[in-house]
């Protein structure tokens, strides 16, 4: 029985090589070195972003590939298989994402599916030292701006740059030259519902 999900998955692990093979990017070999060495997976996540996963995280109805969740799951069950650094590294774009997709308005998410495909790493605010994972309680809010000049606020996904509410920073490269963001939080809106 044929199942496109798998299959997909199946098509992308035969497209990364033979995880065994220590000559292979993506194998368990460079994955074991870049934990001893404590290593972002930047290589790595950039052959992903050349094969298109990021494609996959964004709906088929902002220009991606992502007809169905279990494509999507499947896919990063596959990585995950080979190394779950390098899932939750490329999978967080999808985590940030999919907020964006569901709760976000249509200007918001065709803003977001550009960068996502593009290459940009987005993730999701989730956790704070004094809320933990209450998102109704949160405290940090995102707000950007583009080359542009033009500014929106959100509270869920920062592609670039994070400052949380404790005043930590956090930065993530973007590898995109078409459109560069850059990202700044403060206090959440007072008109969000708590």
């Amino acid at each position: 029985m044929r199942h496109a999900p798998i299959e997909a998955a199946a098509r992308l692990d035969a497209r990364l090589g033979d995880p065994r093979d220590p000559d292979t990017s993506f194998s368990y070999a460079r994955c074991a070195e870049l934990d001893d060495e404590d290593g972002f997976p930047t290589e790595i996540c950039r052959q992903l972003d050349e094969l298109g996963l990021p494609e996959q995280y964004v709906p088929t109805r902002h220009g991606g590939t992502l007809a169905d969740h279990e494509t999507a799951v499947q896919l990063m069950r596959m990585v995950a298989r080979r190394d779950i650094t390098v899932a939750v590294a490329h999978g967080k774009t999808y985590l940030g994402g999919v907020s964006v997709w569901i709760g976000g308005d249509a200007a918001q998410a065709e803003a977001l599916a550009k960068l996502v495909r593009a290459g940009v790493p987005v993730s999701w605010g989730l956790t704070e030292r004094d809320h933990g994972s209450d998102l109704l309680h949160g405290e940090a809010a995102c707000s950007w701006w583009t080359r542009r000049g033009c500014g929106r606020r959100s509270t869920s996904t920062c592609p670039r740059s994070v400052r949380t509410a404790s005043g930590a920073r956090t930065s993530v490269a973007s590898r995109s030259t078409a459109h560069r963001a850059s990202w700044s939080a403060g206090p959440a809106p007072a008109s969000r519902p708590s």
